[in-house]
């Protein structure tokens, strides 16, 4: 009787563990979504994987010299690793390639979304290229 609790016992194990194996992961979790006024970062081509919000002064502008001190949500530095924006602000925001609003820039106008590719203009930055970025009028 005893063997045949024990077989029960282990045959029951390799039922869960096989089912378990046959079920499918849920879905990937949705990007984050920008809402009105707010300026996000993505992580990935076309406002996709983690965001980091642009946090703004009283007046809604601001600066950020060094990505290097921000993270996305995920916790991966911003430091170049930019790949779209969602501007739902009413203001104009400039990425700069290098720290503290140097290099080669790209202006994101109000309310613009925009994926870097560094195909569409001639001094386009290219993906993963932003360092600083500004906030103004």
């Amino acid at each position: 009787m005893k063997m045949r609790t024990v077989l029960k016992g282990v045959l029951g194990v390799a039922v869960t563990v096989a089912a378990t194996a046959v079920i499918p992961a849920g879905p990937a979790q949705a990007a984050y979504v920008c809402s009105k006024g707010e300026v996000c970062l993505y992580e990935h081509y076309d406002r996709t994987g983690s965001v980091f919000v642009v946090p703004f002064g009283k007046n809604g502008m601001g600066k950020i010299s060094d990505f290097r001190a921000y993270t996305f949500f995920n916790g991966t530095n911003l430091n170049d690793k930019v790949s779209s924006i969602d501007n739902r602000s009413d203001h104009l925001l400039t990425l700069y390639s290098n720290v503290d609003l140097k290099g080669p820039y790209q202006r994101i106008y109000a309310n613009t979304k925009f994926s870097f590719s560094g195909l569409r203009f001639p001094n386009e930055l290219k993906n993963d290229q932003s360092s600083s970025l500004q906030v103004t009028g």
